[in-house]
This record gives C-alpha cells, sequence and structure tokens, in this order.
C-alpha cells in the first residue's frame, strides 16, 4: 500500500504495477462489454451494474487496498507530477 508521504510519480515500481493492474481492469470491463454503458436501476441498465459490481467493482477494490487510491486518482497523480 502506498503511503500518503511516499512520492506516487517517483516510484517507478508502482507506475509499472499500478498501471498494468489498471490496464487489466479496463480490458476487464471492455471484455464483459460495459464500456460507454450506464449503470443504473432502469431495466434496460441493470445488468451492467449487476456485472459491474459482481466483476469490475471487485477489482478496484483490491486495487484501492494496494494503492492507496482508485485507478484514476492514482493515474490523474502521474499525470499532475
Amino acid at each position: 500500500m502506498i503511503n500518503e508521504n511516499d512520492s506516487v510519480a517517483g516510484n517507478e515500481f508502482i507506475k509499472k504495477s499500478s498501471v498494468l493492474q489498471t490496464m487489466t481492469i479496463a480490458d476487464a470491463i471492455v471484455k464483459n462489454n460495459l464500456n460507454f454503458k450506464r449503470l443504473s436501476q432502469y431495466p434496460d441498465a441493470l445488468d451492467n451494474k449487476q456485472r459491474y459490481n459482481g466483476i469490475i467493482l471487485p477489482l478496484i477494490e483490491e486495487f484501492k487496498e494496494m494503492y492507496a487510491y482508485s485507478p484514476n486518482v492514482l493515474l490523474d497523480r502521474f499525470l499532475i507530477n
């Protein structure tokens, strides 16, 4: 897990491993046909939400446990630094 005092952008290992894991999550989103889909309670989107919660959300939670940030936030921090 990343310590808040660590320079996220300065640690090359964290950069590489977190970017690779982010790509894995993105790949899972595409493979499950969830890219550009709505996640809501409407009947036409309920299946999307169930697949997201069952497949993608656990991957994101695991990522947050490892890196203390969501993939989007961590990538944003890389780009800002």
